[in-house]
């Protein structure tokens, strides 16, 4: 008998469950709004799942098809060529709009046809074989690009503890299999991101390790560079397992962090790291490395504090002028919220999508977080980094991970001995707070 999951309106949803009782096919889950389907489809691990045609439906069918590799994703109703080009580069199957040929096309395409599969190029690192308690293998140079067009709505806060969060996942994969699986952590915010307070903070004798020194291979191919040579032009941290490149520094450092260089640092990254996140700067005009991190991205996260003076700005942004270079196919919207509000995420969504004139689907939402708002109240701007198996925030950016990247990425509770305090000495803690400005 074949699962089926399906979203869409109620009307199309009883009408495709009283079809699926006739085809041998079963309903075991349903989504009446596209925000919650990422979360749900896990829940029941499908053979199949099938949507109408809206485009906000479509949007997530092509996000599924990408993340969920082993189901079948089928739209229910017309498209235009453009549409139906962007669904087959995904293999999203096209179906009927009545319900019942609906059930009974996806019923018969999943009796031939074999559930989609990652299939992994011959790169020069393996990524790891997931544990049984994983739902989906990792595929290799996944690259998230976490943006924003106004400063602190929480771009840094999202890459450093995404990024954190995957070192540790990927530190028990390595474990387990003995296989490697690197994490990289990438800031090309050249306006001098806070992010480096995190992995030096003040008064730390190291130098932190710039795009600069990439400089020696820039005569070269990324394809030509070692393992030994990239690793030894990061710095790495041991408590988060994770390779950190900082911002440049120095004025002059800026001005030669250009295309080529940011180019060459990607690709290279691309080849020995399983997950690539870059921090990006604000603007997307004359700044040639984040739209050459845009362009190469796997995914690209838009960062949206929790008010409607960010999410009109986001979405003026979105329509007018970034919008435009982003492939809606790999864009995502994560909500900050910071604080408690009287509205709800659903409002906040739809507001967004009338603002942005699109609807970009949800990725997740960074939850209130005690700390988070009184570390805002004394340092503007600095990130804030929480990676505890008990923390809700920590269990958000989780979720962040799993609708994103399509593995089940968890925080063990029982730490290691010394693991939590190599984390708090990492990540700040303990340290003074710098003064707000």
């Amino acid at each position: 008998m074949s699962l089926l999951f399906v979203g869409g309106h109620p009307e199309f949803i009883r009408e495709c469950k009283a079809a699926a009782a006739k085809h041998g096919a079963k309903v075991v889950g349903e989504a009446a709004s596209p925000y919650d389907i990422y979360i749900l489809v896990d829940r029941v691990k499908p053979d199949g799942v099938l949507v109408t045609s809206q485009p906000e439906w479509v949007n997530v069918a092509i996000d599924i098809a990408r993340v969920r590799p082993n189901a079948l994703v089928f739209v229910s109703g017309p498209v235009s060529a453009a549409t139906w080009s962007r669904m087959s580069e995904a293999r999203v199957y096209s179906v009927p709009a009545d319900p019942e040929q609906a059930v009974r096309a996806c019923v018969a395409a999943l009796g031939r046809l074999s559930p989609q599969r990652v299939r992994l190029d011959d790169l020069e690192v393996r990524p790891p074989e997931v544990a049984v308690s994983q739902r989906a293998v990792a595929v290799p140079a996944r690259t998230v690009v976490v943006y924003s067009n106004k400063g602190g709505a929480g771009k840094t806060t999202l890459a450093e503890n995404l990024a954190a969060v995957l070192g540790l996942w990927a530190r028990e994969q390595e474990r387990a299999t003995g296989m490697a699986c690197r994490v990289a952590l990438l800031d090309f915010n050249v306006d001098g991101s806070t992010g480096l307070y995190t992995w030096f903070p003040p008064g730390d004798a190291r130098k932190p390790k710039t795009a600069a020194l990439w400089e020696d291979f820039a005569s070269g191919s990324a394809e030509a560079l070692p393992w030994a040579a990239v690793s030894g032009v990061m710095n790495y941290s041991e408590g988060a397992n994770v390779y950190y490149l900082a911002p440049p520094q120095t004025p002059d450092e800026k001005e030669r962090f250009n295309r080529e260089l940011a180019k060459l640092i990607l690709e290279a990254c691309q080849r020995f790291f399983h997950f690539v996140i870059v921090d990006s700067g604000v603007a997307l005009k004359d700044r040639d490395p984040v739209l050459v991190a845009v362009t190469r991205a796997t995914d690209v996260l838009l960062v949206c504090r929790y008010t409607f003076t960010d999410l009109r700005l986001l979405a003026e942004g979105y329509s007018k002028e970034f919008g435009r270079l982003l492939d809606p196919a790999k864009t995502g919207l994560v909500l900050n919220r910071v604080r408690q509000t009287w509205f709800t995420v659903r409002d906040f969504v739809e507001a967004f999508t009338k603002e942005a004139g699109t609807a970009v689907p949800l990725k997740g939402e960074l939850p209130e977080e005690p700390g988070l708002e009184s570390k805002e109240a004394q340092v503007a701007g600095v990130p804030y980094v929480c990676v505890r198996a008990d923390s809700e925030f920590s269990r958000a950016v989780c979720q962040v991970a799993r609708n994103v990247l399509g593995v089940d990425v968890a925080l063990a509770r029982a730490a290691r001995k010394g693991l939590r305090e190599r984390l708090l000495s990492l990540f700040g803690g303990g340290r003074k707070k710098k003064a707000a400005s």
